[in-house]
């Protein structure tokens, strides 16, 4: 058996540090990195040395939530809700939505028409897309529509178009899915139960 090195011997330092650590080990078990060469010791005794930099975990992406951003950017331009306006505020307001659906789908339209000419840019298309998205949760906000919940229902409709055996739909030459036998369309009675509930 290798006899321990004694204090001044080259090694030591190592050696005790080691000693330290593996006793360290055994309670909360070993370390997820590699550990440097100590670099001395402290005036109590206790072994100092440098640990490496620790790399931050990585950032789960936040679950975003459109209503509730588009709520508070809502509040910091003082909209209102719609239920909560006069009548010529009401009026305007629809105006306003209505412009701004128009003009960002008609923004959408236009990039998806340059990729038909050759010209398409993928992070313009994105970016329409988004403010598409944008000012139609917005309306949904203003209006007190669960749009998250709507779409919700709408997508589970939808998927009772997929037939069970084969796992696919049937579609027209066109390529829009054709509605199968036995298929029930939502109503409005569904979807106000969800906007009742909002």
């Amino acid at each position: 058996m290798t006899e321990p090195l004694k204090e001044g011997q080259p090694g030591f330092l190592r050696q005790e540090v080691w000693k330290s650590l593996n006793d360290l080990f055994e309670e909360v078990g070993p370390p997820m990195y590699d550990l440097p060469e100590p670099v001395g010791v402290n005036a109590d005794g206790s072994v100092r040395f440098k640990l490496p930099p620790v790399q931050p975990l990585p950032r789960r992406p936040r679950r975003y939530d459109p209503m509730a951003e588009l709520r508070e950017w809502h509040e910091a331009i003082d909209q209102k809700p719609f239920l909560e306006l006069d009548t010529d505020a009401q009026q305007k307001l629809l105006v306003l939505r209505r412009t701004l659906i128009g003009e960002e789908s008609d923004e959408v339209d236009t990039e998806i028409y340059k990729f038909r000419v050759g010209r398409g840019n993928i992070a313009a298309l994105a970016k329409e897309l988004a403010d598409l998205l944008y000012v139609v949760y917005g309306t949904a906000e203003v209006m007190g529509i669960d749009l998250p919940a709507v779409f919700q229902l709408v997508d589970d409709n939808n998927k009772t178009k997929i037939d069970a055996e084969t796992g696919k739909v049937k579609k027209r030459p066109d390529g829009k899915v054709e509605k199968p036998d036995g298929f029930v369309e939502l109503t409005y009675d569904d979807i106000n139960d969800i906007i009742a509930r909002a």
